[in-house]
């Protein structure tokens, strides 16, 4: 959560080396390099400067001073400036120590050549450390992802979200956003009050642009610091960093608090399955609400933080977090997780893959086996020499929120929008939201929605209804879904979307009525497919017809008649005969899975009994159908 200085990263590794090197002839000189030293220490860093400046005009050729000069240079993010001061050095001595310097001073000035033939000079020259040569190579390693990256160029404009958003005094970071794209929550810290207070603000889009942030109200905001905040898909939960607290378990942990009734709850710490005496940061809430991604580390040390995954037991409460493993995690710094609305893609940031020099962001797609592909590399220019921050992609799957200081100058941190090469975007979503009912009391029914991927012929997602029987759920629009109900007492229901070519900004109403199980009842499956005047079933149909095999099995007392029927292409008889087999082979894959041959029986009606209009291609989809009769 907290803001990382630069200078003070590197005037420690200044102070480092000064303990080690030799002093000047020149007494001048000496005199006020040793000022600079001391002023150094004191955190003066104007008359630091004006010391080496001096130590330099005394003693042009002064070793220790001119690499001083290039590393306070560095500290203050001006390779430009470093390089001279670096390369007068490597003049007075040839010293792999400062071949290393340059290498590094190339990369941050976007010289990735100059730079790689310095590193490569260094590492023919220099006795590696043991301990430092996986450290060493990664860096070999990303100079020349850099040197070709510089070559192909990724589009990247970003554009400022605007005064409603980022003020001209504060900070704003940490952006999250709902799947329905309309609701921005971030972090901001004010120079209003205590410094380090950090808030939530939300921001709604509305007429085409981000209205004026407004702290989010209720509980949740407090005198303690909370931020790098996750809100979940339908905009109701916010998992976050809370840090220092009486609950707390270590430095920061990780939080929820919910939206009820126009307010925020109080945060509830996610305890010890989440939670260490370690610090836990930056969670991520995946679209179904099922894993917790986040990150974990040494208080106050990121040289080696580990992406972390949970997974939210049956009962509710979450599993033990284990780290999310290899290929994403590396012995270095991995952060800033965020698991997209397609839950296939996961983007975070790492130094410990090659990149273009410090934290890069990457991109990895979970495999139809559960593992985690390869990362990949976001790009130049969206990556820099310097750490990028966090990436959050809207529901389109192209549209990434992120903050920075590099696009205004070095000051405070402000959000920024801009769009993704269709290479690295996720999957554009949709949404689904509803209710589900009793059909003949209108009361709700709390009941669980399964989706099933036709096209991937596997389970995508489990959507449980609340107290009231509302449910939202987000699906990918590059694949076909079912979705079934089976709830006892109540018929099956199932439904299905094919999403491919749809409008993203499209989404689905869906109100469910479950029919409770009486004799006479008729329900259509949905999802019972054949080809073009085919009547055998396509395997796609096998999900469904396995979930009245189950409801069968658990209705020992019921019976079904299979009808089918057909649309008006076709002769009469013709459709007549084809209706029957169809229901037929039904009936014959419900015996092949040891439904009594009794309790069946099939008739088919061809086109006789229509329920929409066959002049359209939709109207004759919907009059192709398969119905379950009870007896």
């Amino acid at each position: 959560m907290q803001v990382i200085h630069h200078k003070t990263l590197f005037l420690s590794l200044i102070f480092a080396f000064l303990s080690l090197i030799a002093f000047g002839q020149n007494k001048k000189a000496q005199k006020a390099y040793q000022d600079a030293r001391m002023a150094l220490q004191n955190n003066e860093y104007e008359v630091c400067w004006n010391n080496i400046e001096k130590a330099l005009k005394h003693d042009p050729n002064y070793f220790d001073a001119l690499l001083f000069a290039g590393d306070f240079k560095m500290s203050e993010e001006k390779a430009a400036e470093a390089i001279p001061y670096y390369e007068r050095a490597l003049m007075v001595k040839q010293s792999g120590f400062v071949k290393y310097r340059l290498a590094l001073a190339y990369r941050d000035n976007y010289q990735y050549t100059k730079a790689l033939a310095y590193a490569r000079q260094y590492e023919s020259e220099a006795k590696i450390p043991k301990e430092k040569q996986d450290e060493f190579y990664l860096f070999l390693a990303s100079l020349e992802f850099g040197e070709q990256a510089m070559k192909h160029p990724v589009p990247f404009e970003p554009k400022d979200l605007g005064g409603n958003i980022n003020t001209v005094d504060g900070m704003e970071y940490f952006p999250s956003i709902n799947a329905r794209g309309d609701v921005l929550v971030y972090t901001s810290r004010t120079p209003e009050g205590e410094k380090q207070d950090e808030d939530f603000f939300a921001s709604v889009y509305r007429d085409g642009a981000w209205q004026r942030g407004e702290r989010l109200d209720g509980f949740l905001n407090s005198s303690d610091n909370e931020g790098a905040q996750s809100l979940s898909a339908d905009g109701t939960e916010l998992y976050f960093a809370g840090c220092q607290r009486m609950d707390g378990f270590g430095s920061c942990d990780i939080y929820v608090s919910y939206f009820r009734n126009g307010l925020w709850t109080k945060p509830q710490n996610l305890g010890t399955a989440i939670n260490s005496g370690n610090w836990e940061s930056q969670p991520s809430i995946s679209p179904d609400g099922k894993t917790l991604y986040f990150v974990r580390g040494k208080a106050g040390v990121n040289a080696n933080t580990n992406i972390m995954v949970a997974v939210r037991q049956p009962d509710g409460t979450w599993g033990v977090a284990e780290p999310i493993g290899s290929p994403i995690n590396t012995p270095f710094a991995d952060e800033s997780p965020y698991i997209h609305f397609d839950n296939q893609t996961l983007y975070f940031t790492s130094d410990g893959h090659p990149g273009m020099g410090g934290k890069d962001l990457f991109y990895s797609k979970k495999q139809p086996n559960g593992s985690w592909g390869e990362p990949v590399n976001l790009g130049y220019s969206i990556n820099t020499p310097k750490n990028e921050f966090s990436l959050v992609v809207g529901p389109d799957g192209k549209t990434g929120y992120f903050a920075s200081d590099r696009i205004n100058g070095g000051f405070n941190l402000d959000i920024y929008t801009f769009e993704l090469p269709a290479e690295i975007s996720a999957t554009a979503i949709t949404w689904v939201n509803g209710k589900v009912r009793d059909a003949e009391t209108g009361k709700p029914v709390k009941s669980i929605l399964e989706f099933y991927d036709l096209r991937g012929k596997m389970a995508f997602q489990q959507i449980e209804t609340d107290g009231n029987g509302n449910f939202f759920a987000v699906m990918p629009v590059d694949r076909a879904f079912a979705v079934f109900i089976s709830q006892k007492g109540y018929l099956p229901f199932s439904e299905n979307f094919d999403l491919a070519g749809v409008d993203t900004a499209s989404n689905y109403q869906l109100n469910i009525e479950l029919q409770p199980i009486k004799s006479g009842t008729k329900f259509t499956l949905k999802n019972i497919l054949f080809d073009t005047d085919s009547y055998v079933l396509k395997e796609e149909s096998f999900e469904e017809l396995d979930r009245l095999v189950a409801f069968l099995n658990e209705n020992p007392t019921v019976n079904a008649e299979l009808h089918g029927h057909t649309d008006n292409q076709g002769s009469p008889a013709h459709n007549k005969t084809l209706s029957e087999n169809r229901a037929k082979a039904v009936v014959t894959y419900l015996v092949e899975k040891g439904i009594g041959a009794k309790r069946l029986s099939s008739k088919g009606f061809g086109d006789t009994k229509p329920i929409a209009d066959n002049e359209t291609e939709k109207g004759r989809s919907m009059n192709r159908r398969t119905e379950v009769i009870l007896l």
